[in-house]
C-alpha cells in the first residue's frame, strides 16, 4: 500500500517526466501503467520516500526506453 500512494504522489512528475522524453500521451499512460504494476508487484527494497521516489524514475525512464526501441523496431519491417 504504500508504494501505491508514492506512486500516486508522484504520478505528475512521472508525466512531465515522459512529455519532457517525448512520450505522446497514449504511449505515455501505457509506460505509467507497467511502471504501476511493476511496482506493485516487484516494489523496492529500499524504505526511504525518496529513494523510492528515484526508482520509479528510473523504472518509468527504462520502460519509455523499452517503448521507443520496441516502436522503432516494428517501424523497420
Amino acid at each position: 500500500m504504500r508504494m501505491h500512494s508514492i506512486f500516486i504522489g508522484e504520478i505528475e512528475r512521472l508525466k512531465r517526466l515522459l512529455i519532457g522524453m517525448g512520450i505522446s500521451y497514449d504511449d505515455g499512460e501505457d509506460i505509467l501503467q507497467d511502471v504501476y504494476l511493476e511496482a506493485m508487484q516487484k516494489p523496492p527494497k529500499h524504505g526511504d520516500i525518496e529513494e523510492n521516489t528515484r526508482w520509479l524514475m528510473r523504472v518509468t525512464i527504462n520502460k519509455s526506453k523499452l517503448k521507443f526501441r520496441q516502436k522503432n523496431r516494428n517501424k523497420k519491417f
